[in-house]
């Protein structure tokens, strides 16, 4: 069944179109928290600062670049995806490494950005995804508790949270695939009944 999913599968525009707003949204939340900072941003040592304004604004501008990139250049599906989830995975290791780490609770973002990209993307891409936030939060937890007195269980909650992106990219997947599964159906019994029509 993979290999005719594999063969059936168009890149659908419309739902990366869809994630890239989330994204924006995502990165206009950090950076008008930065603006306007909060209590919450103070707990989670988000505080206004010339690294963190260049990263959330970075951040900003490559989410609006990918947006418009999906939109106006529908080309090299794979490859917009994978560039827009590595630069999700940088900014949220990131962000979790300034925040204090995993008990920040920034980890959930990356989760929710897998699990977009394994419904709108295809394949073993999306274990790829899951592994390369896995090596990320595991580094900056590792590097956290050498660099900056992080708790050395919390490498434990890494790991747990590691198992979480991969259980959530397959299931994405799994569930992704049923949909393209169903879709097919669908349109196969809607030309089997513009057939029969035509035949009566």
């Amino acid at each position: 069944m993979t290999d005719w999913l594999s063969s059936t599968w168009e890149a659908n525009w419309r739902s990366f179109q869809y994630f890239n707003l989330y994204r924006l949204l995502l990165a206009g939340f950090f950076l008008l928290a930065l603006i306007f900072p909060h209590e919450w941003t103070g707990r989670l040592n988000l505080l206004p600062s010339p690294a963190l304004f260049v990263l959330t604004g970075g951040y900003v501008l490559g989410v609006i670049g990918g947006l418009l990139l999906s939109i106006h250049w529908q080309q090299r599906f794979n490859l917009q995806l994978t560039l827009q989830v590595v630069v999700d995975v940088l900014v949220v290791s990131l962000l979790m490494y300034v925040a204090g780490g995993v008990s920040s609770g920034l980890g959930i973002l990356l989760i929710v950005s897998l699990a977009a990209a394994s419904l709108v993307g295809r394949g073993r891409l999306v274990l790829f995804y899951a592994a390369l936030a896995t090596l990320a939060v595991l580094l900056s937890q590792i590097y956290g508790v050498v660099t900056k007195d992080f708790d050395q269980t919390s490498i434990v909650q890494a790991g747990l949270i590691s198992a979480g992106f991969f259980a959530t990219a397959i299931l994405a997947r799994l569930l992704g695939q049923r949909v393209m599964v169903n879709e097919e159906l669908a349109r196969r019994r809607g030309e089997a009944l513009e057939n029969q029509i035509l035949i009566s």
